[in-house]
């Protein structure tokens, strides 16, 4: 089951910044290393977002008994539906573009078509499925798009545990794990897995065994134009893409201890892991590559202009765009290349709402609409559809 991280920008954080420091934490760039001298601070400015948005929507997921969402993992946007995936609820829904509620996939079970839990969900929206993958029976379950049961792959990529996955446009898969749980028969690193859920060939592979690691978010794939699937290694820092072959096209240089400078890291103690440096995150939209580094402790932002090639680095990212909020809730990986999704919900609404400063509850004036605390507690979550400009 992924770990999530939960990107909220808190109101305190993000009003209370100081932004005197005229300078951005001094990055710089040696071919296709950023390396930073230092780790951002509150006193250096804000990472502003305005030069990469085109847009910013809010869908309001309609709220009937068989819609109650809990936690959502994945976004898939097609030309008719936006389809939400429920991972603490292993529930695959359909709401139409404004939001409404369409049906949902509720398989859960053992038998033919049934799966006992959603480790990840994958879309192929040329042939109009969802693809399930269930950790527990190692298998792939294929749905059309009105919930109909269509097919399986069993023994997928011969059990090995996945940590994440993605398919590709000719029907076969990614897949990513950089910690070995089953023995040294098992895959570690990246490799390709056909259509018929058989191993095809290494992209990377690992040649140290760490003890089970947990990341503090899963999502190493994710597709790029032109059929390119972007990839991000955390314990080596580096991110590239995949066509026939892994490309890296980046790494990160750190003020600190990274888990590439250990062969194993079964000696370290809990505070040296709490120490270490991990890419949390990475985002990639449009022509903006936003990845998140940091600690146990703390974290900061880069944000890298794939045109300008140009990186800068701040503690915070602003939250204004043409006076929409933005980046606020939890950021959630979907199946575009252009546009940015996060899940504000209720509760972090309905904070926002009683804060005493007018400019944060600005922040949500246009997702409220009007209503009170006690009508807002009971929303579904709130899509925000962030579109990038390309």
């Amino acid at each position: 089951m992924r770990s999530y991280l939960f990107v909220i920008l808190f109101i305190f954080l993000l009003i209370g910044c100081n932004k005197k420091n005229s300078g951005f934490c001094v990055v710089k760039e040696n071919g296709t290393t950023i390396m930073l001298e230092r780790t951002p601070s509150v006193e250096d400015p804000l990472i502003s977002l305005d030069n990469f948005i085109d847009s910013v929507k809010y869908i309001e997921l309609e709220l009937v008994p068989e819609s109650i969402l809990s936690r959502i993992s994945d976004v898939f946007i097609t030309d008719n539906y936006i389809i939400v995936i429920d991972q603490s609820q292993d529930i695959v829904l359909f709401f139409d573009k404004s939001g409404k509620y369409s049906h949902k996939i509720s398989r859960k079970g053992k038998g033919p078509g049934e799966y006992t839990d959603i480790s990840h969900a994958m879309i192929d929206t040329k042939a109009g499925e969802i693809l399930i993958y269930n950790h527990d029976y190692r298998r792939v379950n294929y749905y059309n798009y009105d919930g109909t049961y269509l097919r399986a792959i069993d023994n997928f990529s011969n059990v090995a545990v996945i940590r994440d996955m993605i398919n590709k446009p000719d029907g076969g898969f990614v897949c990513y794990t950089f910690d070995l749980m089953n023995g040294e028969e098992y895959p570690c690193g990246l490799w390709e897995v056909d259509s018929n859920g058989k191993f095809v060939k290494y992209y990377q592979k690992e040649e140290y065994k760490y003890p089970i690691i947990f990341p503090y978010s899963n999502f190493s794939l994710y597709n790029l134009p032109d059929n390119k699937i972007g990839f991000t290694n955390y314990r080596t820092s580096e991110i590239g893409y995949i066509d026939e072959d892994l490309h890296i096209t980046q790494s990160f240089e750190l003020p600190g201890k990274t888990y590439s400078d250990f062969k194993s890291v079964e000696s370290l103690t809990e505070d040296e892991s709490l120490n270490l440096f991990v890419v949390f995150n990475n985002i990639e939209k449009g022509f903006c590559r936003l990845t998140e580094i940091g600690t146990g402790h703390s974290s900061f932002w880069i944000l890298y202009d794939k045109k300008g090639g140009v990186a800068q680095s701040s503690n915070c990212i602003a939250n204004q765009f043409n006076n929409s909020s933005m980046l606020i809730g939890r950021v959630i990986p979907n199946n575009t290349t252009s546009v940015l999704t996060t899940a504000i919900y209720s509760d972090f609404i309905s904070m926002i709402m009683g804060h005493p400063q007018e400019e944060a509850r600005n922040m949500v004036k246009d997702i409220v609409k009007g209503r009170s605390v006690d009508e807002v507690s009971d929303m579904n979550p709130i899509i925000q559809l962030i579109y990038m400009k390309e």
